[in-house]
C-alpha cells in the first residue's frame, strides 16, 4: 500500500477498474450506467484510472469503455459537490453531453468545463480524458462563487482552448513525476483560464493568459524538451538553448525557479528512475541508470539515495504492489469539497 493516506498532498494512485468498482465509486456523486448499445455486459467494462490528489485540486487521467455519467438535480441535492470540472477529451467515439436545454456531440480534442452544481449527462463511447477537479473556493477571487455556471464546450478556435490543451496534456504526461510546485502552477493557470471562460468578462480574450501564464507555457516547452532528451547524458545548457532557439541567459531564467537547469535535469532523471524502479521490476538498476541519463551506476545510486532516502535496490524490495482504489480516493476527495 502507498505510504500516504489519500488526503495527503501529492497522493498518487492508479488502477484497472471493473464495473462494480466504477459504479460504487460514483454511487454518491452521480448515476453511472452502462452504455448498453456499445457495452452490453458489465463483464466487458474496463477503465484505467490514474489520479493525483492535491490539497487544492484532483487530477485524473481516465481511459474507459462506454458508459453513461448522469448528474441530475436529485444527485445535486443529495451530494452538492461544490466543484468545477475542466476536461480535455484526448479521444472519444460517440460522445454526447446534454443538459436541460441542449445536447451536443463531443469530438476528440474538445475542452469541456462543468459546474457540478448544474445538471448534465454525458453519454460516452470509448474515450480517454484528462480532468482537473477544482473546488469552487479556488475561484473566490475570480468568479462570483455564490452562483452556478452553465457548462461550456469550447470550440477549437476559442481563445482559451489552446492554452488549456497545452496545460492539460502536460499534466497527463507528468502527472506522476512532476513536483508539487510545478503542479501548483499548472492548477493556478488552469483555474484562471477556466474562470475567465466561464465568466467571459474579458476586454481582450486573446491575451487572457497574461505574462505569467505565457512565461509558464514557455517553461513547459523547455521542460518537455528536457524530458524528451533525458536519456542523453551529455544534455547541457548549450544543447538545450540550441533546441529551444533561445540564449543561455534566457534559458537560465526559465529554470531559475527550479533551482537551475542542472538541478532540474537531475531531479527529472531521478523521478524517472524512481518510476522505473517501482513499476518496471524487470529492468536492472544499471539499466535504469543508463536509461535515465546517468553515466555511472555508482553515482546514480548515491544521488538516488540522497534524494529519496533509500537505495534503488532497497526501495524496489520494499515496494508493495498492492493497489489502492483510485476512484474511491477521488470520490472521497470530491465529497469533502
Amino acid at each position: 500500500m502507498p505510504d500516504k493516506p489519500i488526503h495527503d498532498y501529492g497522493y498518487f494512485c492508479s488502477e484497472i477498474t471493473e464495473w462494480p468498482q466504477w459504479q460504487l465509486a460514483h454511487k454518491h456523486i452521480s448515476e453511472a450506467t452502462l452504455h448498453h448499445t456499445l457495452c452490453e455486459s458489465p463483464e466487458n467494462f474496463r477503465a484505467l484510472v490514474i489520479e493525483r490528489l492535491l490539497s487544492n485540486a484532483a487530477i485524473s487521467h481516465v481511459h474507459a469503455k462506454p458508459n453513461v455519467f448522469s448528474r441530475s438535480s436529485s444527485h445535486i441535492a443529495q451530494s452538492p459537490m461544490d466543484v468545477i470540472l475542466v476536461q480535455y477529451y484526448l479521444s472519444t467515439t460517440g460522445c454526447f453531453i446534454s443538459n436541460e436545454l441542449t445536447s451536443q456531440k463531443i469530438q476528440s480534442g474538445t475542452i469541456v468545463i462543468h459546474d457540478m452544481l448544474e445538471p448534465f449527462k454525458v453519454v460516452h463511447g470509448t474515450y480517454e480524458v484528462v480532468s482537473v477537479i477544482l473546488p469552487r473556493s479556488a475561484f473566490r477571487d475570480l468568479l462570483h462563487i455564490g452562483i452556478t455556471y452553465p457548462g461550456r464546450i469550447l470550440s477549437p478556435t476559442y481563445p482559451t482552448t489552446s492554452s488549456l490543451k497545452t496545460l492539460l496534456y502536460s499534466l497527463k504526461q507528468d502527472m506522476e513525476t512532476a513536483d508539487i510546485e510545478t503542479l501548483d502552477v499548472f492548477v493556478e493557470c488552469i483555474t484562471k483560464l477556466a474562470a475567465l471562460t466561464l465568466a467571459e468578462t474579458h476586454e481582450n480574450l486573446h491575451n487572457i493568459t497574461g505574462r505569467k501564464q505565457k512565461q509558464f507555457l514557455r517553461q513547459l516547452q523547455a521542460q518537455q524538451i528536457v524530458r524528451a532528451h533525458i536519456t542523453n547524458s551529455n544534455l547541457n545548457t548549450e544543447t538545450l538553448s540550441n533546441l529551444m532557439g533561445v540564449s543561455r541567459a534566457t534559458l537560465s531564467r526559465m529554470f531559475k525557479p527550479a533551482g537551475g537547469l542542472a538541478q532540474y535535469m537531475k531531479r527529472t532523471r531521478l523521478l524517472k528512475a524512481r518510476h522505473m524502479i517501482l513499476h518496471d521490476p524487470g529492468c536492472e538498476v544499471q539499466k535504469v541508470a543508463s536509461r535515465c541519463g546517468f553515466k555511472h551506476p555508482e553515482s546514480f545510486s548515491r544521488a538516488f539515495k540522497q534524494e529519496f532516502g533509500k537505495s534503488p535496490a532497497i526501495l524496489r524490495k520494499q515496494h508493495d504492489d498492492a493497489t489502492t482504489n483510485a476512484l474511491a480516493a477521488y470520490a472521497t476527495w470530491v465529497q469533502a469539497r
